[in-house]
């Protein structure tokens, strides 16, 4: 688990700083959004290991999907599909090349089916041989991969499902990062480089 020390303090001085060249925007764009909502976004954003960089994207997609929804979960996903060229970027490997591994199609739609919402949050409701079989699974791909070089590799889901099965992983100590496929610059070069299926 990696520890995040990002502060309140730190998100008020960056938008401070953001109002000098951007006041119109700012001004309206902090009156729908708060600092705590702020806060939450770009922690979660940095436990990701997706850069900060982009302050003006972050808030202006804020503003956009909070004046629909305050659910934690969608707004995170809304920011970081706003987020799609730097985070293509950020996970890309040495040759340029986006390498990815997928979630056979039947298998991600079962996943989907088992989400459940319990006060006003989603769940993955798997079964423990179905998190066993898609950790091993992922792990023993990760390292047939390793074998032939590829040791930059993602893993691409469907936007309901990343959250979780991102939080899983990192359960388990495997280390790839999950990606949405609304997180994907269509421009860049990818390659799938295996399936993930039981």
């Amino acid at each position: 688990m990696k520890l995040v020390i990002f502060s309140g303090d730190i998100i008020v001085d960056i938008i401070e700083r953001l109002k000098k060249d951007f006041p119109v925007l700012i001004e309206e764009v902090m009156k729908t959004i708060s600092y705590g909502t702020l806060l939450k976004v770009c922690k979660d954003l940095l436990h990701e290991n997706i850069p900060i960089i982009d302050m003006i994207t972050i808030v202006e997609a804020l503003a956009d999907i909070t004046e629909v929804t305050k659910s934690p979960e969608i707004v995170l996903e809304h920011v970081r599909s706003k987020l799609f060229r730097l985070i293509t970027d950020k996970f890309k490997a040495n040759d340029g090349v986006l390498h990815i591994i997928t979630i056979k199609g039947e298998l991600e739609q079962n996943f989907i089916s088992k989400l459940q919402e319990q006060h006003g949050v989603s769940h993955l409701m798997l079964s423990i041989s179905e998190i066993n079989n898609l950790v091993s699974k992922t792990r023993e791909m990760i390292e047939q991969l390793a074998q032939k070089n590829i040791n930059n590799v993602s893993m691409i889901v469907d936007p309901s499902l990343r959250r979780k099965i991102s939080d899983i992983f990192e359960k388990f100590g495997l280390n790839i990062a999950v990606l949405s496929h609304s997180e994907l610059d269509p421009k860049a070069d990818f390659s799938i480089e295996g399936t993930i299926e039981f």
